[in-house]
């Protein structure tokens, strides 16, 4: 069931389904976790290039076509939804979420 929906740009096309990474400091990069995830970011840096080589998919609140987050999810054929304003405040790290690359959308379940 789906709690929330966040509109977004659609960066990068595709669907991803996975637990949530969440990046507070996209300075620094977090270990590896173990199994699937979404980065959920404000915005990424080429700090996070591995992170992002290993991830479903990426969640940007800010940024537009042309960032780091959608250039390199298009290089990499990963979802991406960039400008998803509020996301950060309303998922934890773990959490289930869905990226609709074709349509700008995140569903939080």
């Amino acid at each position: 069931m789906v709690k929330k929906v966040f509109k977004g740009i659609a960066a990068s096309s595709g669907y991803a389904k996975a637990k949530v990474l969440i990046i507070d400091n996209p300075m620094i990069a977090p270990g590896l976790p173990d199994g699937d995830f979404i980065i959920v970011a404000e915005y990424t840096t080429p700090i996070l290039n591995l992170l992002l080589m290993k991830a479903r998919g990426v969640v940007c609140e800010t940024g537009g076509m042309t960032m780091h987050a959608a250039v390199i999810a298009r290089e990499l054929g990963i979802p991406c939804v960039v400008g998803a304003k509020g996301v950060l405040k309303s998922v934890l790290n773990k959490q289930i979420i869905v990226v609709d690359g074709f349509k700008g959308n995140v569903y939080v379940e």
